[in-house]
């Protein structure tokens, strides 16, 4: 039997929506996604993208 290693992605919040960073953390293979908010600010906001038909296909795709 082979020895299989899980691999944790950690990534920094910005730049682009949390569900693009999700899936192209599940497409290069990592098991898991850590997001750092490394942004001070009072509240974190998620927003959708400004078509969310456009990711509704990948939302569908991601594991949790």
């Amino acid at each position: 039997m082979g020895n299989t290693l899980a691999s944790t992605v950690i990534i920094d919040r910005g730049g682009c929506l949390f569900l693009e960073k999700v899936f192209n953390a599940q497409y290069a293979n990592a098991d898991a996604v850590i997001v750092v908010d490394n942004i001070e600010q009072n509240l974190i906001e998620m927003v959708l993208p400004d078509n969310p038909d456009e990711w509704l296909t990948n939302l569908q795709q991601v594991r949790i």
